[in-house]
C-alpha cells in the first residue's frame, strides 16, 4: 500500500479501512508513520486507538513518547491506557519512571498487570521490586498471580532474597492459581526456606497445585 493510499483509508469514515491504513504503516520508516499515527490519536474507535499505541511504540519518536505518557495518564478507557503503558516501555529504561507513577495512580488491574509484565525487561529490578510487592497483595487475583509469577526475574539480581520473601508470604493463597505460580517460583531458588514451602505445597488441598510441584521433579 503506498503513502497516499494509507492516508485515504485513514481518513475514511470507515473503521475498518482505517484499520488497514494503520496496518499498512508497520512497513514505513519511523520519522514518517510517527506523525501520521499521532494524528490518529483521538480516533473515535477504540479499537483504532489502541491500535495507534501499539503503532507509537513501534515507531517510535519524541512527540510519540509524550502521546503514550500523557494517553496512559488522562484516557478514560481503561483498555488504551494499559495499551499505552505497555507502547511506553518499548522506550526502553527512559519509560521506567512514567511506569511505575501509572502503577501507583492507576488502580485498573490491566493497567498494573501491564506494567509488572514490562519492568522486567528495562534493567530496573529495584523498581520492579517495589511495584511487584504492591501487586502480590491485590485484591485482584490476576494482578497476584501476574506479580508472583514474574518475581523469578530478580533471581540474579541484588533482590532475589526479597523476592524469595514475597513468594513466601504467598504459600496460603486462597486462589490456586497464585499458589501454583508460588510453586513455579519457589523452584527457582536452592533455598532451604524454598524447599520448605514446597513440600508443604505437595500436600495442597488443590490438584493442581499439587501436580505443579511435582512437574519440578520430572
Amino acid at each position: 500500500m503506498t503513502l497516499e493510499e494509507i492516508r485515504f483509508n485513514l481518513s475514511s469514515e470507515d473503521p475498518q479501512l482505517r484499520m488497514r491504513g494503520l496496518t499498512a504503516l508497520r512497513q514505513v520508516e519511523p520519522e514518517v508513520a510517527a506523525p501520521i499515527l499521532l494524528a490518529q490519536a483521538g480516533d473515535p474507535e477504540m479499537i483504532v486507538r489502541s491500535f495507534v499505541m501499539m503503532g507509537l511504540g513501534y515507531k517510535r519518536s519524541d512527540a510519540g513518547f509524550a502521546k503514550l505518557v500523557e494517553v496512559m495518564e488522562d484516557d478514560a478507557d481503561s483498555n488504551i491506557r494499559a495499551e499505552a503503558a505497555g507502547a511506553l516501555a518499548k522506550f526502553g529504561p527512559m519509560a521506567v519512571p512514567y511506569l511505575v507513577k501509572h502503577f501507583h495512580q492507576d488502580q485498573h488491574w490491566l493497567s498494573r498487570m501491564t506494567v509488572v509484565l514490562a519492568l522486567p525487561d528495562l534493567c530496573c529490578p529495584q523498581e520492579f521490586l517495589e511495584v511487584a510487592t504492591i501487586a502480590a497483595n491485590s485484591t485482584e487475583a490476576a494482578v497476584r498471580s501476574t506479580a508472583i509469577e514474574q518475581l523469578p526475574m530478580l533471581l540474579e539480581t541484588p533482590y532475589a532474597e526479597d523476592a524469595l520473601v514475597v513468594l513466601l508470604n504467598h504459600v496460603n493463597d486462597p486462589v490456586w492459581s497464585v499458589r501454583s505460580n508460588v510453586v513455579l517460583g519457589l523452584r527457582m531458588f536452592d533455598d532451604s526456606r524454598a524447599r520448605e514451602a514446597l513440600l508443604l505445597l505437595r500436600k495442597d488441598e488443590d490438584h493442581r497445585v499439587v501436580a505443579a510441584t511435582f512437574e519440578g521433579l520430572m
